[in-house]
């Protein structure tokens, strides 16, 4: 097989190796390589002010074909998950900029700006030494000239 497809489940992480054999019967394999499904956009959320916006087309760029956003300035979307680490899975492109808040305290202000349109985006992450419940909280800043800001999933690693 040289090729396949994984479809697994949202908020787990998994690790793969790749084992091979040339047609001389030489053998390698390659490093294990780790990966983290996301949780849709629309899962886990536990308060939202606005990111009202929301898209759905099959065929489209972002996460399992959904993406939520905002237009306006202090709109915010609270998430909560028990988690050893979590990054959020966002588009890039004319977007605005979102101040980031873990368990209720500000941690970071991202910038979701970009020459060209790039869906699927891990624009940031976090990590604990133990696993815990957390919570994120985008809050968007509408940069004056590109105020969407989107949400197309959440990475939660355990």
């Amino acid at each position: 097989v040289k090729q396949g497809r994984f479809k697994g489940r949202p908020g787990r992480t998994y690790k793969f190796k790749v084992w091979a054999k040339d047609r001389l019967g030489n053998r390698g394999s390659s490093k294990v390589k780790q990966t983290i499904v996301p949780y849709n956009e629309g899962t886990n959320i536990v308060r939202r002010r606005g990111f009202s916006g929301f898209y759905q087309n099959s065929a489209s760029e972002y996460y399992k074909g959904t993406v939520r956003y905002s237009r306006s300035r202090g709109n915010s979307i609270t998430y909560r998950f028990k988690a050893k680490s979590l990054g959020l899975v966002a588009t890039k492109g004319n977007r605005s900029r979102a101040k980031i808040f873990i368990d209720g305290n500000y941690t970071k202000t991202i910038d979701a700006r970009s020459s060209s349109f790039k869906p699927r985006r891990l624009i940031f992450n976090k990590s604990w030494a133990r696993k815990g419940t957390h919570t994120i909280k985008i809050v968007n800043l509408a940069t004056s000239g590109r105020r969407r800001f989107d949400v197309d999933g959440i990475a939660v690693g355990r």
